[in-house]
């Protein structure tokens, strides 16, 4: 539809990269940024959730926000922590936006941003700050500079 198209193309232009879920909360289409994003490059993660490349403490809030996201309001941003294919931790802002009426079942985009060199768009929690390690910070920091390099 239009709106999804102007949904994707709106998150597209401030994150990193936009991700499809189905109404089981699970990858729909196949996303190539992702995979790098996550170092883990020509992996397919279709049909995976997307909280299992989650930190384990925030499984739960990630679960929380995707059922308050609704029609009434369909646009979110929540942190979370995820692990890339190194093992590192990344500090991730995600933008959720769900599409589907009343006799279709819900579907998301998800437009996800590391946020560990940028401020956030949204508020971070206190809580969220004291979570973030200079490691993390310098991890990105290197896979930013090798990235460069290689482009």
């Amino acid at each position: 539809t239009n709106e999804r198209s102007a949904a994707r193309a709106l998150l597209g232009m401030v994150c990193d990269v936009v991700v499809e879920l189905d109404s089981t909360l699970r990858i729909s289409k196949e996303v190539p940024q992702l995979s790098n994003l996550l170092l883990c490059s020509g992996r397919s993660f279709h049909g995976q959730q997307l909280q299992a490349f989650m930190h384990e403490d925030d499984h739960q809030h990630y679960e929380n926000a995707m059922q308050e996201t609704s029609l009434d309001m369909p646009a979110r941003a929540i942190h979370v922590r995820m692990r890339d294919g190194d093992g590192n931790k990344l500090s991730m802002e995600l933008f959720t936006v769900q599409f589907g009426g009343l006799d279709v079942m819900p579907q998301y985009l998800i437009g996800m941003r590391e946020f560990t060199d940028l401020p956030p768009l949204a508020r971070i929690p206190e809580a969220a700050h004291r979570t973030m390690s200079a490691e993390v910070a310098a991890a990105a920091i290197m896979r930013r500079q090798q990235s460069r390099v290689q482009s």
